[in-house]
């Protein structure tokens, strides 16, 4: 991992996991089990102002317990049952004082699934806060000659995609229309984004995930994503299928980004990202459910292009040039229809005769 999916890993900034590593004395290392032993160590520290020392060793004790429940498991042993609370063996006491007044209890069941809600956004998003110019790749010559055959080949599908009406393109979209139409069923409000909204409004890209950008300051829109998720099975993306997870409001709000697979198909939420920022701030520029012909909003077209400028990934490009001929063809589309209203509202004139000529005629020449 880089040491920005470390960071989106382990759920805190990289200043921190330096100074904490400092302090601490820990070695360098970038892998799954580091990220979630600082992780456990951060949230104890930031959240409940725990002592960094004494952190570590509460996390220490964790992993060694969470191992040992692994050593010892059958490996018949039925699925974890998603129930609201967690169960006497899911619960593990790290801390009671001498008159058992005060106890220090960790829900191990639901601190394995954050970590792996962390992970899979590290490995499988991109980064949040992307800065600098976007990257550039050098191809190849016989690449980049493919890739403009495979372009105009695309374009003449655009031109007659955006033809079509909105909810034909939603049906395109198959199990992830389905999974969009589910949430805005339940009252989830969010804005479509990435490739699934560029397939809404016209791309011929079919997207791989479906992204969204939920409002993560409502409860119940909270409720309503976690509900949504559990009925469909969801998982964090890269692990393993056999083991059911929970959600509920306060995951789903904990965290910046997640990285899902569903029954539909895969599912990226997001908290915030960059051009538009949050939900709040990007209601402005989305399109609205009734004007668009969707039962949810799908984010602007302009934004969406900067969106993917500036994300500078390679596998952006083809969509980034595809959302450019698009607007090409709405800003075309968006002329013709001005030129016709003019030509209803307000008539061209009729064209005037000629004026006569004032040449003199050849009789009257000497």
């Amino acid at each position: 991992m880089t040491p920005a999916q470390f960071a989106l890993a382990v759920g805190a900034d990289q200043m921190w996991i330096r100074n904490a590593r400092r302090l601490l004395g820990r070695p360098a290392q970038r892998n799954t089990f580091e990220a979630q032993w600082l992780g456990i160590v951060h949230d104890l520290q930031v959240s409940l102002g725990v002592a960094l020392a004494d952190a570590a060793r509460v996390a220490d004790r964790v992993l060694d317990a969470q191992t040992d429940a692994h050593t010892d498991a059958p490996t018949d042993a039925p699925t974890d049952a998603p129930t609201d609370a967690p169960t006497d063996a899911d619960l593990l006491e790290v801390g009671v004082d001498a008159s058992a007044s005060v106890r220090l209890v960790i829900d191990r069941v639901r601190l394995r699934t954050l970590h792996e809600l962390r992970l899979a956004g590290a490995l499988h998003l991109p980064s949040l806060d992307h800065r600098g110019r976007p990257a550039t790749s050098h191809r190849p010559i016989v690449a980049e000659l493919e890739r403009r055959v495979r372009r105009n080949a695309d374009v003449h599908r655009l031109l007659r995609n955006v033809a079509r009406p909105a909810a034909a393109r939603l049906a395109d979209l198959g199990s992830l229309g389905e999974l969009l139409v589910a949430l805005a069923c339940a009252g989830v409000r969010f804005i479509v984004i990435g490739e699934a909204a560029g397939a809404l409004l016209g791309t011929v890209r079919q997207p791989a995930a479906a992204d969204v950008l939920h409002d993560a300051g409502l409860p119940t829109s909270l409720a309503s994503l976690a509900r949504v998720l559990n009925e469909h099975h969801a998982s964090p993306r890269g692990t393993r299928e056999d083991r059911v997870r929970h959600f509920d409001a306060a995951m789903v709000g904990a965290l910046p980004a997640l990285a899902l697979d569903t029954d539909l198909g895969s599912l990226n939420v997001w908290t915030r990202v960059h051009v538009v920022g949050g939900y709040a701030g990007s209601q402005e520029l989305a399109i609205d459910a009734a004007e668009g012909g969707l039962p949810f909003p799908v984010l602007g077209l302009s934004s969406l292009i900067d969106m993917q400028r500036r994300n500078g990934r390679t596998m952006d490009k083809d969509l980034l040039f595809e959302l450019r001929q698009l607007e090409i063809e709405r800003r075309r589309i968006a002329r013709l229809e001005r030129y016709r209203r003019s030509l209803a509202t307000d008539p061209p004139p009729r064209p005037s005769p000629p004026p006569p000529s004032r040449s003199t005629p050849d009789r009257f020449r000497g």
